[in-house]
């Protein structure tokens, strides 16, 4: 590691007493730095100007010192500065090596001078002008500087290709097959297709033939189009095969893609077949893509259908292989985009029972399979399936999913499944099982402020439930109405309820924000309140709800430390 003996070099003399340092000293550690600054691309920015101003200082005091830095020293603090960027002092010293050498500077100069526009400042435009200037004082610039500057241009979504290789030309580089085939892929990245085949055009006039990377670039770009336009895809795809290359996974990939989603089964078929023609076995990329077309303009059926056809003709191993799983991802996701428009539906249509629980059995069987074929399942899109299904109240399905997914892992709240989690029980009316997940969040120290929000909103706005008038209408604060929601579901279960008030009193909670949502359906839940006749507002709550005391003419509420007192007097 280079790097390590230029800040070695730096500290071994600054450990020297100043007056025991002399120029000689200066200069080799110089030098060392420089060598080391090849290996710099891993280094902190800080520390490398730390460790460049420390350089300077030490040029400094060696042109103090009487010594001459002849030419190597000043070549070699001017490219310490260029690694950095230091645009004031590569120009204060390249002036100095001007008025003292003229001429004889030699081009590595120049070329680390453009070099530091383009990668380190990334400013093309001076990057241009100094070459130019480069051309005028009869140096050379090297040709990876011409190609750099057209991806400099181009990151700024600016064609410069033209008048680059111009440049080139005037500068005695005749354009090749590199060249071109940069100003071709430059060109798709800018997603001009005419730029594209113009340079396309121009390769092959000059006697070279257009490799297989463009072609599949070209292809590529007529399905990034803003109307993606099959049939010049085809036709470019017929001009390689007729230029005698092979198409390779990505050739496939890139016509498929290029195909419009009213002739997504036909495009599928002829995939598959060209796939088999030219001996390919076709990468996971082609499979996701197609399942996620499938899903998205036509049918999950026919995705799952897909997948079912890919599992019967492959071996196990083929899905232990990275981005399988994507295939998995694309059908679940569709099936949870299936599940949310039935929802939909059912505030305006009748929906049967009957197709939301064959979603739910197909996401079902989905993770199932993933898990008996070893791929590597998407925690992420099986979060938001159990999300959608806990919507719905279905709790034993949710459980299912989540013990395939997170079997054998410790309880944790990776991508807010704990969360999710307990919104399904909440949703579900379980009360045994909600204060048995409870538990085990407590247990394992995952209490957060999502979760104090979602059991506050729930006992605040669940319709019977019975801290309802409590925490409506009490001045206590976030902390202790989350104590009094912890004794809502320890419900007349004292030593639970005494040990979750214990476990929040350890943890030191600290207080939360209110939750916008509660803020809503509290102020949602007063206005209609107020909307009722006058006759129906002495309405007391049932007499067995042991949070009734919200009425102004009842006793005032017990503090959650007095229950837990009585709880402990009576579980002794």
């Amino acid at each position: 590691n280079l790097i390590k003996d230029g800040f070695a070099a730096i500290e071994t003399y600054r450990s020297i007493p100043k007056h025991q340092r002399d120029g000689n000293l200066g200069m080799k550690t110089l030098f060392a730095v420089g060598r080391s600054l090849a290996d710099s691309s891993e280094v902190d920015k800080k520390k490398l100007k730390k460790m460049v101003a420390y350089c300077n200082e030490i040029f400094t005091n060696v042109v103090k010192g009487g010594l001459d830095p002849q030419y190597k020293g000043y070549s070699t603090i001017l490219t310490i500065n260029s690694f950095v960027g230091n645009v004031a002092e590569v120009d204060r010293y390249y002036t100095q090596m001007e008025s003292i050498f003229g001429g004889d500077i030699k081009d590595d100069i120049y070329n680390n001078i453009a070099g530091m526009h383009m990668l380190t400042v990334g400013n093309p435009h001076a990057a241009e002008v100094w070459m130019n200037y480069s051309k005028q004082a009869g140096k050379i610039i090297e040709r990876k500087w011409y190609l750099c500057l057209m991806s400099t241009y181009a990151s700024m979504k600016m064609d410069k290709c033209a008048q680059i290789v111009q440049m080139m030309m005037e500068n005695g580089h005749k354009p090749d097959l590199e060249v071109y085939r940069t100003c071709i892929y430059l060109a798709c990245g800018l997603r001009d297709i005419v730029a594209a085949e113009k340079w396309a055009n121009r390769l092959t006039s000059s006697g070279e033939q257009l490799p297989l990377s463009s072609f599949n670039s070209i292809i590529r770009l007529c399905a990034k189009l803003d109307q993606p336009s099959a049939q010049r895809a085809r036709m470019w795809f017929e001009y390689m095969l007729s230029s005698g290359l092979k198409p390779s996974n990505r050739t496939i990939n890139n016509l498929f893609l290029a195909e419009s989603k009213e002739n997504l089964k036909k495009a599928i078929v002829d995939a598959m077949r060209r796939l088999g023609k030219f001996g390919l076995d076709g990468d996971p990329f082609f499979f996701h893509q197609a399942a996620k077309k499938l899903a998205e303009f036509s049918s999950v059926a026919e995705a799952i259908a897909l997948k079912d056809e890919l599992v019967a003709r492959s071996s196990p191993e083929y899905w232990k292989e990275e981005q399988t799983e994507l295939i998995f991802h694309e059908i679940l996701k569709g099936l949870n985009i299936r599940l949310d428009k039935l929802c939909i539906r059912e505030e305006n249509v009748e929906v049967k029972a009957d197709d939301k629980n064959e979603v739910i059995d197909q996401i079902k069987s989905t993770v199932e399979e993933m898990k008996q074929l070893g791929v590597r399942r998407t925690h992420s899109i099986c979060a938001e399936a159990i999300s959608r299904i806990g919507s719905l109240g279905y709790l034993p399905e949710c459980l299912h999913i989540y013990n395939l997914c997170f079997e054998g892992r410790r309880l944790s709240n990776e991508m807010g499944i704990v969360n999710r989690m307990l919104k399904a029980h909440l949703r579900s009316g379980d009360v045994q099982s909600q204060r048995k997940w409870l538990r085990r969040m407590i247990k394992d120290e995952l209490l957060t402020a999502s979760s104090m929000s979602l059991l506050l909103e729930h006992a605040e706005t669940s319709q019977g439930c019975s801290l309802l008038p409590a925490l409506r209408k009490s001045d206590l604060n976030q902390k202790e109405k989350l104590k009094q929601a912890f004794l809502l579901f320890a419900g007349e279960e004292k030593l639970d309820s005494t040990w979750i008030i214990q476990k929040i009193e350890e943890q030191n909670i600290p207080d939360i924000k209110k939750n916008p949502r509660i803020a809503k359906a509290q102020k949602r839940s007063k206005k209609s309140s107020v909307s009722k006749p006058s006759k129906n507002r002495d309405k007391r709550a049932p007499a067995s709800w042991p949070g009734n005391y919200s009425s102004s003419s009842s006793p005032e509420p017990e503090s959650w430390s007095s229950r837990l007192v009585k709880s402990r007097v009576g579980d002794s």
